[in-house]
């Protein structure tokens, strides 16, 4: 085993006098004189612990453990030059944060995601899915390059923003109760949805109760499918086979839209560039 305390410089020097078979001629190739070299040697040996070279009447030439040693010596000087050859040649790879609510990871992120690729094969993301809530503050630590959020939440001003068009609906089979009322479907808290939807149903003077609520899209989508109650939801999560639209809902409370913004800490970088154009590109956002 070659010790740690030898150091390439010693190794380097050991192969040019083996490779030319002469201390006179090998100082002047690694810039040393005759005796810095001869002294060089002469402390490899004494780490190594063994004779590495002998001297001929033609100069010097290593030793049969000199020519095991040499061998290993070129190794370590062959995985060097692949080791930077490989560093040198190997494409720089950046990294990108992005958080955004469910329902955007659900719908328009598959088609950004394909896009980002497109441009910037060498870009690593780390998709952070939450509500604007839980992202803000990874956002405001700057644990996030991008964010897609409610602008209501944010302090920030925003990339681009649009607008999403909530439809009132229910499971093909709900019954509604027949004390009346209205039994929705609603997300945990925080949420903007979910106070959107107690806003308008108590404007248009309804009484209401939560009859499920969940922190996921999915499970949300589910509970309506089930026959659980009402709730709003996009019209790209509106399944016509399983989910139906509540016309007279509809008609009593009105539409309710959200809002949602693109934000970025820094537009001009490169690696931001193209995320932020894909994002806004399919998430429906407008400049």
């Amino acid at each position: 085993m070659i010790p740690s305390s030898i150091d390439l410089d010693l190794l380097q020097a050991y192969a040019t006098v083996c490779r030319v078979q002469s201390l006179t001629k090998a100082a002047p190739i690694i810039c040393r004189t005759q005796s810095a070299l001869s002294m060089q040697m002469k402390r490899l040996e004494a780490l190594v612990g063994c004779q590495l070279l002998r001297r001929t009447g033609r100069g010097v030439i290593p030793t049969q453990k000199g020519e095991i040693f040499l061998d290993y010596v070129n190794r370590i000087a062959t995985l060097t030059d692949e080791t930077t050859l490989r560093i040198r040649t190997l494409p720089q790879r950046e990294s990108l944060s992005i958080g955004l609510p469910e329902e955007i990871a659900l719908t328009a992120l598959p088609s950004a995601l394909e896009a980002i690729k497109s441009y910037n094969r060498n870009l690593d993301l780390d998709i952070k899915v939450g509500h604007t809530s839980r992202n803000e503050p990874l956002w405001r630590q700057r644990e996030l390059d991008i964010m897609i959020g409610a602008p209501s939440r944010m302090s920030a001003n925003a990339i681009a923003t649009w607008t999403v068009g909530l439809q009132w609906v229910c499971g093909m089979n709900y019954i509604p109760p027949e004390s009346g009322g209205v039994e929705i479907i609603v997300f945990d808290d925080p949420c903007v949805w979910r106070h959107l939807m107690f806003g308008a149903l108590g404007s248009a003077g309804l009484s209401y109760s939560v009859k499920f609520k969940s922190c996921s899209v999915s499970t949300v989508i589910s509970a309506v499918e089930c026959g659980y109650g009402i709730t709003v939801l996009p019209a790209t999560f509106v399944n016509d086979a399983s989910i139906k639209i509540v016309e007279d809902l509809t008609e009593r409370v009105g539409p309710i839209e959200v809002q949602y913004g693109i934000y970025s800490h820094d537009q001009s970088e490169t690696r931001l560039k193209s995320a932020l154009a894909a994002l806004v590109e399919y998430c429906g956002g407008s400049r």
